[in-house]
């Protein structure tokens, strides 16, 4: 009972990704990793 109860909550967590992004192939855990890394740089470079 426990692992199908851990599942669901790996697709609720993804979920709003594929839903944000529908036309977006779905990208590896770390080809999203290094875009998040260059977005965050992105803000804490431009000043405010």
């Amino acid at each position: 009972i426990p692992i199908p109860a851990a599942k669901p909550a790996v697709v609720a967590v993804s979920t709003p990704i594929s839903a944000a992004q529908p036309a977006v192939k779905p990208k590896s855990r770390e080809e999203m990793e290094k875009e998040e890394e260059e977005i965050i740089k992105s803000i804490n470079e431009t000043p405010a």
